[in-house]
């Protein structure tokens, strides 16, 4: 499976490659003109590494220079599996996000995954500590995206378009 900055593999429980079924594990390799030039995995294993213990976001098991690998947290959440409570789910999230001083900045439905009926949010590659610090990224023109909401909207929205899908 391919993303549109990463290659992504799913591995199992002895680190070979397996169906997204099987997955206990996920390798990410960001494409080599993107990594280079804004340093995808050492921004996004910073965050994972700051995030760690949050029981929303994967958790970090091993990084080079070229890519990581992270614990699996689900599939891709769908209008059919959407939690009864997702928006406790998002304000838990987005809390504790806060409580961690961090903003993700680039919220998407590809973001959001589930796993045991609990929402999950991956991609802390564009992550900054607070959203006026990703202000002057995008200021300064090293912004991959240039998405303009915060993390909440941006969260509320997904969720609210893929329900009334």
């Amino acid at each position: 499976m391919s993303g549109n900055t990463s290659e992504i593999k799913y591995l199992n429980d002895q680190f070979k490659k397996c169906e997204p079924i099987n997955a206990i594990y996920v390798k990410k390799t960001p494409k080599e003109r993107l990594r280079q030039k804004f340093d995808l995995v050492r921004k996004e294993v910073y965050w994972l590494q700051q995030l760690d213990g949050f029981d929303r976001v994967p958790q970090l098991i091993n990084h080079n220079a070229k890519s990581f690998t992270m614990t699996y947290k689900g599939v891709q959440l769908t209008k059919e599996i959407v939690p009864a409570d997702w928006e406790e789910q998002i304000d838990y999230i987005i809390t504790s996000l806060e409580k961690f001083n961090v903003s993700h900045n680039d919220i998407e439905l590809g973001e959001l995954l589930i796993l045991n009926g609990k929402i999950q949010l991956i991609d802390f590659q564009h992550g900054t500590h607070g959203r006026a610090e990703f202000e002057k990224i995008i200021k300064s023109g090293k912004a991959v995206n240039r998405v303009r909401i915060d993390d909440r909207t941006a969260m509320m929205e997904a969720l609210q378009q893929l329900i009334n899908s």
